[in-house]
């Protein structure tokens, strides 16, 4: 906390901040320190030696502002893959991603904070393709999303659910 406190947050409303205030966050903190990428990771899955450099070598590309890790195991025929879409459509990962800082510094970019639990993911990718930039799948990151995440809910979670219904039609009324 104290290294927040010092980047001048206040840590009073951060355990009331939603995933992607949590996100933008962790990108001005990224920005702020210098760094040239940031790593969005969930907290339930497993990821393997090397993952991360793995994931953002893409990056040296200035073409692509988003690289996912491969979260199904697919076998791609070069090193990094564009795929239309999140993991829902069968493409990219939310839970496990990385970006160059220069797409939010120069790019404009941001998380939207309206979404609560999903969408997020779908929304950063239709806003890089307003830039015209890339999005791909890295394939030597491989990544295990335990239990499927929030994918894997359906009607166990009445709270999630209907908190995904929300952002996805939030996110069609945006987008589609």
């Amino acid at each position: 906390w104290s290294y927040l406190q010092r980047r001048g947050v206040d840590i009073r409303k951060v355990p009331d901040f939603g995933i992607y205030e949590l996100w933008n966050l962790g990108v001005e903190i990224a920005r702020l320190d210098g760094a040239e990428e940031i790593v969005i990771l969930n907290d339930d899955i497993i990821i393997g030696k090397d993952f991360i450099s793995r994931l953002v070598e893409p990056l040296q590309n200035h073409d692509i502002w988003f690289v996912s890790a491969n979260w199904d195991g697919r076998a791609m025929d070069e090193p990094y893959k564009h795929y239309p879409g999140t993991r829902k459509d069968g493409g990219l990962c939310g839970f496990a991603f990385a970006m160059p800082i220069e797409a939010f510094t120069y790019g404009g970019l941001k998380f939207e904070e309206r979404y609560k639990v999903w969408a997020g993911d779908d929304d950063i990718l239709e806003q890089i393709k307003r830039q015209d930039k890339q999005a791909v799948m890295a394939q030597s990151a491989f990544v295990d999303h335990i239990n499927g995440g929030s994918n894997s809910f359906g009607d166990r979670c009445r709270l999630v659910t209907e908190e995904n219904s929300k952002d996805m039609e939030l996110f069609y009324s945006e987008w589609r």
